[in-house]
């Protein structure tokens, strides 16, 4: 339920953004706001604790709000979603945003893990096979695990691509106990 909620509302807000032009803007706004909750457990508990009233939220968030420089639309936004009592829904909503925005702008996310740090010629090579594949332009996170020995494993969306040697090892040794 909560992903349609944030879904919903998530698209509401990028077509604003797509018609005035702002949409990335309202996404970095969003997730600065994101950003102040998971570093604030005072914010966030009042944001998501329903014993707060409406008024109290409203408030601070105006507050926030002014502090961070937030565009009126995305203030709006956020006071709306104390009014209709779904900011419960945030972090989803800006997770559901962040997507949409990707979709908009041609642009996809990878998460990269490999064994070892890799070098920025290395992360360049890759990051051009892999908009080659997708045809659109491609952000990477990229995490160390030292637990796949070698290789790496690319994430976008709900694939995998995994060229871990762990992986390989463990194919093999499957290979070798069927005979």
């Amino acid at each position: 339920m909560s992903g349609i909620v944030a879904r919903r509302y998530a698209k509401a807000l990028i077509q604003i953004g797509q018609e005035d032009g702002l949409y990335e803007k309202y996404g970095e706004e969003l997730k600065s706001v994101n950003d102040l909750m998971e570093a604030s457990a005072e914010f966030k508990s009042v944001m998501l604790n329903p014993i707060y009233d409406k008024e109290l939220k409203k408030n601070l968030l105006r507050t926030v709000s002014q502090k961070l420089g937030l565009s009126p639309v995305v203030t709006n936004f956020l006071l709306l979603l104390v009014d209709k009592r779904r900011i419960a829904h945030f972090p989803a909503i800006v997770r559901s945003y962040e997507e949409l925005a990707d979709e908009v702008a041609g642009r996809i996310r990878a998460q990269v893990t490999s064994a070892v740090v890799l070098d920025e010629q290395t992360l360049n090579v890759l990051r051009a096979k892999l908009e080659a594949m997708t045809g659109k332009k491609v952000i990477m996170s990229v995490v160390e695990d030292k637990g796949l020995i070698g290789g790496i494993v690319t994430k976008i969306g709900d694939t995998i691509y995994d060229g871990s040697v762990r992986t390989q090892l463990a194919s093999l040794k499957e290979i070798l106990m069927k005979g």
